[in-house]
């Protein structure tokens, strides 16, 4: 504020000089210029101090489809682990079971029929080997369809309570 006053008393004394009009004239449009500017200076300084602080940023919080979605994932997602588990255990027991216990009687009836005829032993064996592959594949496609299955529970769940 000091400095407006100083440049207003600087503004007086050159108005009222004896120096012709046309020298005068530019130094008062550039004193009348620096009063406006120290003025606007002061308002913006005031208008700062009394400004409303500004508001904090806020962080979106979850919304309820997010927190249902949450909340079933945590309780599908270890009922599709089970499933797979159960599936994969149920393939492999069939599988053991077929090892353990069908493929030797299939093995003893064919090492009974060798010496007999090697023409019907030969359909026997591939017939065995053709069981326990059917029965692998059988296996393997159980465990897979529950998988399929797990997948498609998990899938409709996220569907139904997925990101908006």
């Amino acid at each position: 504020m000091r400095a407006a006053y100083d440049v207003r008393g600087e503004l007086d004394l050159i108005s009222n000089s004896e120096l012709p009009y046309s020298e005068v004239r530019p130094m008062v449009d550039q004193l009348e210029e620096r009063v406006n500017v120290l003025q606007n200076a002061a308002v913006l300084l005031i208008e700062d101090e009394t400004a409303a602080p500004a508001p904090e940023v806020m962080v979106p919080e979850k919304d309820v489809f997010d927190q249902t979605k949450d909340a079933v994932d945590s309780v599908v997602a270890p009922v599709v682990d089970q499933v797979q588990q159960g599936a994969q255990g149920a393939a492999d027991a069939v599988k053991h079971t077929f090892d353990d216990n069908v493929a030797p009687v299939l093995n003893q009836v064919g090492d009974a029929l060798k010496p007999v005829n090697d023409a019907v032993l030969k359909p026997v064996g591939n017939a065995a080997n053709e069981v326990a592959k059917r029965a692998g594949d059988a296996a393997n496609e159980a465990a897979k369809r529950a998988g399929d299955a797990a997948n498609a529970v998990q899938g409709f769940f996220g569907g139904l309570f997925g990101r908006k």
